[in-house]
């Protein structure tokens, strides 16, 4: 069973230009210590809460009829160390740190 979380963002859109917009989102999620499992049946206790932070900016362009998304996205803004209740790994090992990023959306047809 997962723990307890909860998050929020916060998203701002944004236009330079008349074909132009800009996204900027910000958002953090906080994850609990597990209370409910049960006593004496695991190897080692659930780990503790912890909080992860991210960013996010974004825009398109646009070539004659041709329209390109791109963003540029940060999870665990922080570089946290933190163990998720779910994963097997955390016995051994600390989740992901930080991750960027580069998307780009190019439509084909």
């Amino acid at each position: 069973m997962p723990a307890d979380r909860w998050g929020a963002s916060l998203l701002y859109h944004f236009h330079d230009r008349a074909d132009k917009g800009w996204d900027v989102s910000f958002g953090m999620n906080h994850v609990f210590t597990q209370s409910r499992f049960p006593e004496g049946r695991d190897y080692a206790d659930p780990p503790p809460a912890y909080t992860l932070a991210e960013a996010s900016i974004g825009s398109e362009m646009h070539f004659n009829q041709l329209t390109i998304h791109w963003s540029i996205t940060s999870n665990n803004l922080f570089n946290v160390s933190y163990r998720d209740y779910l994963d097997r790994f955390r016995y051994y090992t600390d989740a992901a740190g930080r991750d960027v990023q580069l998307r780009i959306h190019i439509p084909i047809i």
